[in-house]
């Protein structure tokens, strides 16, 4: 299907790119290249601000074309604004940091590469809202559009832009102009759905504020799940040195990736169950029932895949000079499982608009997880 052939294609480039760039830059480039994309990956949850996931689920319960359009429009211009703000905060708050990083001798480039931190925040929140839409009306071949101009445009412009730079701001340059031609190429695709209405202006603002309204909870789980996911990275990147960074982030990046695996199990088994009623409760309790052990099994199975064959993957695809990975990799195998299992039913909440109680879960993780890893 296109959700397979969507995550397959950011799965290759993805990966096609990470280890070119750690071939290419070396222990040290890439570990600041990782710090700081850890911190950007962070910055760019906040700054979708919920939007994203509480469009996917509004847009799926739409019926008719002019109710889709309406809700179009509404996310749109509520994701344009959000996203400038936070550009704006972003590009500020950049620009005081970089005096004191710019005479910080553990990273090189870093203060070059927060010039470009608004923008790449800025250019992801439409990315990630164009994927949404798309696995919201069930338009997959629109999702994979998307993905891939988004992750062919990650490899083509970085790989160039590093062999011509010579250092990590080509990785930056890249992604920012990946992320240029993904949003004008997510525009093209949703404006094939819009349509005139005569739908009132007090009822586009109340779509608005129930998408705003629902967006609060999921903003906390979508903060939660990143936290979860990419502080790691970043505290690392603190305390330690950047050769030390560049080994973890293989680690990590291998195990978070092989998610994807779940995620397009999930996201394509899960939207039927954003309706829910009494005639049809018997066949869907079974159905999730169903898919929920399949979803288990299925990490399962690729847990004990990587661990036989993780040691084998890490020096084929990064060298020798990233051997130390080997270990940790094995380690992060009990993450993946505990992650892609536990997403199965955080998404199903998502259909079920209970974000208010998965965002209480994500808050006492969040709070147990930054505390541990600040004291260890």
């Amino acid at each position: 299907s296109w959700t397979v052939l969507a995550k397959a294609v950011a799965m290759i480039g993805f990966f096609a790119l990470d280890i070119a760039i750690a071939r290419l830059l070396g222990k040290d480039s890439y570990g600041e290249w990782s710090f700081f994309y850890s911190a950007i990956i962070m910055l760019s949850h906040i700054c979708w601000f919920g939007i994203n996931a509480s469009v996917k689920v509004s847009i799926s319960k739409q019926i008719t074309k002019e109710k889709v359009s309406d809700c179009l429009k509404a996310s749109l211009k509520l994701r344009l604004v959000i996203s400038l703000i936070f550009f704006f905060i972003v590009s500020f708050s950049s620009g005081i940091l970089r005096d004191y990083l710019e005479s910080s001798s553990k990273y090189e480039n870093l203060h070059i590469l927060m010039y470009g931190a608004g923008a790449l925040i800025f250019l992801s929140s439409f990315s990630e809202f164009y994927k949404a839409l798309s696995i919201g009306m069930q338009c997959y071949r629109n999702l994979f559009l998307v993905t891939f101009m988004e992750y062919g445009g990650y490899l083509v412009f970085s790989i160039i832009a590093v062999l011509v730079l010579k250092n990590n701001t080509g990785v930056l340059a890249g992604y920012i102009m990946a992320g240029i031609f993904t949003l004008l190429l997510g525009y093209t695709l949703i404006r094939t759905h819009f349509v005139k209405t005569d739908t009132e202006i007090s009822q586009k603002r109340h779509l608005q504020r129930e998408i705003l309204m629902y967006a609060m909870p999921l903003l906390v789980t979508s903060i939660g799940e990143i936290l979860l996911v990419e502080s790691d990275t970043f505290f690392l990147g603190i305390f330690s040195i950047p050769a030390q960074v560049s080994i973890y982030s293989i680690s990590k990046k291998l195990c978070a990736k092989v998610h994807h695996i779940n995620y397009t199990f999930c996201v394509t088994v899960l939207p039927q169950f954003s309706m829910i009623t009494s005639e049809n409760y018997k066949e869907k309790y079974d159905k999730f029932r169903k898919y929920g052990l399949m979803n288990i099994l299925l990490s399962i199975c690729v847990a004990v895949g990587l661990f036989i064959t993780g040691d084998i993957i890490i020096d084929l695809l990064y060298g020798n000079e990233y051997s130390d990975a080997k270990i940790i990799f094995k380690i992060l195998l009990i993450f993946y499982l505990q992650h892609s299992i536990s997403y199965y039913f955080a998404l199903f909440l998502e259909f079920q608009k209970k974000a208010a109680f998965e965002s209480i879960c994500y808050f006492v993780t969040i709070v147990l997880n930054v505390a541990l890893e600040i004291w260890v």
